[in-house]
């Protein structure tokens, strides 16, 4: 077996490993993603049925990574926050108007991020997906792994 030699290996295909290769699309390294399932898999617990609150800063990420005209048709806005302790005294309230920016957040499903980070990976030039498997052992040394 030839050993392939990559600038960066992330182990995990989830939602911050696949962000990872996306945001390094346009560099000029050698990228491999380790994923315990295959791509576009529903076993893959990252990219469920579950919301993602996603902060404004976290929208202006996919923004700059080419990625927001993707996500927005799946997300929805948030404007408004109340938060309170039901009993307790105190609240707060926060509005994207006072706030001056457009929203304070977005609201997404983890599956509808997959499936837009997974598509953007398979477009990737310097990427190689090796999936399905597992990391099981590391050699380090002084200037790799």
């Amino acid at each position: 077996m030839a050993t392939t030699h990559f600038d960066l290996i992330i182990v995990g295909g989830g939602m911050v490993g696949a962000s990872l290769a996306c945001t390094l699309q346009n560099t000029p390294l050698k990228i491999a993603v380790i994923e315990a399932f295959a791509i576009n898999s529903d076993q893959q617990p990252s990219y469920d049925d579950r919301g993602i609150a996603l902060a404004y800063g976290s929208q202006r990420i996919f923004e700059a990574m080419g990625l927001w005209s993707q996500l927005a048709p799946h997300s929805t806005a948030i404007t408004n926050i109340h938060i309170s302790d039901r009993g307790h005294f105190g609240i707060t309230r926060l509005s994207a108007q006072d706030e001056n920016v457009p929203t304070l957040g977005q609201v997404i499903t983890a599956r509808s991020m997959g499936q837009v980070l997974n598509q953007a990976l398979s477009q990737q030039n310097n990427l190689e997906m090796i999936c399905p498997a597992k990391v099981t052992s590391l050699q380090q040394h002084t200037d790799s792994v």
